[in-house]
């Protein structure tokens, strides 16, 4: 960086020095050793900070053989050249810089040679520990380790290192060498060989040399600081990995629930709006509501489907986040508004006494609220199987909606889970992320079955064949499911690639390699609170009218419990919104 002296000449350049046009240009017809009386090469020395070199004693003869220009005899002997000034900055910033700057390129670029083999290590390391029964706490600390390398290298190849840095050890080189090749050109023309030289205008050349070095430094100092902020995000990563073996900072579950309750807004416990559920859903129709000032409570059970979910995708502006943190910075955002109010609990009953005019809400704690409308955000519940090791591996590789978390897994070893009725479709649906597919229907292919799927998708078979990928049907009894690597703790967050690894095992004892899956399992009300209050359900989603969000009179259904059939956190948020946008209009 700079120094106090480099300061002080770019300040004595702006208020000391006469203007560059009022300087004349040194050409072959002037006297090659003045200017304005002053040594051209010693203003030269002296405005950089290069020292002169040691004066030469001169022998008593006063004409030299071989001198360029006698002195006449009546002239006297030239005094030694004397600095001007005491500034030794220039110059001597652009060495040490030259120097500073090679240094900074070459432990740059061995940093990054290191960290890859090191990532390299750690990930065979820590698939060798999934296989094998380590404890988790060196799996943990390899995990994080992993992560926290990625992400270094991430932080650098986007800052663009260690290209920039050579960049700029080449400018500080560039910057001497001009230093370097101007002194020449004035000493040359002092020696009288400067015919064919273009004019020289010395402090033109000045006012370049210290421009030059101000953007020099500029440059070095954004490298360097953002260096230092990635050596210090690795240093933390590592601690706070090290001194902790529970790996609270990889596992989303870990993360903790909602814990608010801002109290009965300023009507007591009457409301305009009831919402149940602090989902997405949820919390979008509270921010909508509130933002046209409706006196609205929010009820949350704190049980969310993607609770175990590691990140959140196709939300613009959040796209991998984590659930649990998108959910606070809502809270957060809500609870600026005064007449928006949110707890922790669970709605055990709904009545209406005047069939959908007023509503009467009752908690878990025995609580009581009255509102004039109300909405269920109540959302779904999976319905897993018991086959060992589905639970365990739910939502972190095993997942079920394709656009939520396909992209991470792109171009994997694919696995479809479900019946044979259902998973043709998901074929189709990931063909373009994936091109190694296997089903697997789990006995689900009968004769009955492949005469529905017949009926309800003709040319199902020919459909599949003329992809022509490798796409197999295997109709053996899944006996587990086995995890073998955690994308949680493999990935490159330089590609937003995570890389799970699983063993399906099938009966009879053979076993076959996946990275990923998809499900069609089936799935359920997580509440049925409604159907106390008109709310009709089919097929297990909650009836509406899809321009209003409506599910009965005073009640509106919204997210992925209602009968669009749409799940997903855009989606959410524009069910919330339309809901509080019909509501607020047809609430006096």
């Amino acid at each position: 960086m700079a120094s106090a002296n480099d300061g002080k000449l770019l300040q004595n350049l702006e208020t000391e020095l006469p203007p560059i046009n009022s300087l004349p240009a040194l050409d072959g017809n002037q006297d090659p050793l003045l200017l304005n009386d002053d040594d051209p090469l010693e203003i030269f020395h002296s405005a950089l900070g290069i020292p002169p070199p040691k004066p030469v004693t001169p022998k008593p003869e006063r004409n030299l053989p071989g001198r360029k220009r006698p002195l006449p005899p009546d002239a006297k002997e030239p005094k030694q050249p004397k600095i001007s000034t005491k500034n030794q900055g220039v110059y001597k910033s652009v060495l040490s810089n030259e120097q500073w700057t090679r240094f900074v390129y070459q432990s740059c670029d061995a940093l990054l040679t290191f960290c890859m083999f090191l990532q390299i290590i750690v990930g065979a390391s820590v698939t060798a520990f999934g296989a094998g029964d380590v404890d988790h706490t060196i799996i943990t600390v390899f995990g994080a380790t992993n992560t926290a390398v990625a992400s270094l290298l991430a932080v650098l190849k986007s800052k663009g290192m260690p290209n920039r840095l050579r960049q700029d050890w080449n400018g500080w080189r560039e910057l001497r060498e001009y230093i370097e090749e101007k002194e020449r050109e004035i000493d040359m023309r002092i020696q009288g060989h400067g015919e064919g030289l273009p004019p020289l205008d010395i402090w033109g050349t000045l006012y370049l040399v210290v421009d030059r070095q101000l953007s020099s430094f500029s440059s070095l100092y954004e490298v360097l600081l953002a260096t230092m902020k990635s050596v210090i995000s690795f240093a933390l990563a590592v601690f706070v990995a090290t001194s902790n073996a529970n790996p609270i900072t990889l596992d989303p579950r870990s993360i903790p629930g909602p814990s608010y309750d801002i109290g009965p807004a300023s009507n007591g416990s009457s409301f305009d709006v009831i919402i149940i559920g602090g989902g997405p859903a949820g919390l979008s129709a509270l921010s909508g509501l509130a933002r046209v000032r409706r006196n609205a409570l929010l009820i949350d059970s704190a049980e969310y489907r993607n609770a175990e979910t590691r990140h959140l995708h196709d939300m613009i502006g959040y796209d991998h986040t984590v659930p649990a943190a998108f959910r606070a910075a809502a809270r957060e955002g809500i609870s600026k508004y005064p007449t928006a109010t949110m707890q922790n609990g669970t709605v055990v009953s709904i009545t209406s006494p005047d069939n959908g005019t007023t509503f009467i809400t009752t908690d878990s704690n025995g609580q009581i609220y009255t509102s004039k409308k109300v909405v269920l955000a109540t959302g779904l519940r999976d319905i897993l199987p018991d086959t060992p090791g589905i639970k365990e591996a739910w939502s972190r590789g095993i997942y079920w909606c394709p656009w939520c978390d396909g992209y991470e897994h792109r171009d994997q070893r694919f696995g479809i889970l479900g019946s044979i009725l259902d998973v043709v479709g998901t074929v189709f649906e990931v063909i373009t992320l994936n091109k190694d597919i296997i089903a697997f229907v789990n006995g689900t292919w009968t004769p009955e079955n492949v005469e529905i799927l017949n009926t309800k998708r003709p040319g199902w078979q020919q459909q599949l064949s003329s992809t022509g990928y490798n796409i197999q049907i295997i109709n053996t009894t899944i006996t587990s499911i086995t995890r073998i690597q955690d994308g949680a703790l493999v990935n490159d967050p330089n590609t937003d690639s995570e890389f799970d690894r699983f063993n399906v095992n099938l009966e009879g004892g053979s076993f076959i390699e996946r990275d990923v899956f998809m499900t069609n399992f089936p799935s359920k009300q997580r509440s049925y609170l409604g159907t106390e209050i008109g709310v009709q359900v089919y097929g297990e989603k909650m009836i509406i009218d899809p321009a209003s969000m409506r599910a009965a009179t005073g009640v509106w259904a919204v997210g992925d419990a209602n009968s669009d059939n749409s799940t997903n956190v855009p989606h959410a948020l524009y069910t919330g919104k339309k809901a509080a946008v019909v509501i607020h209009d047809l609430t006096p």
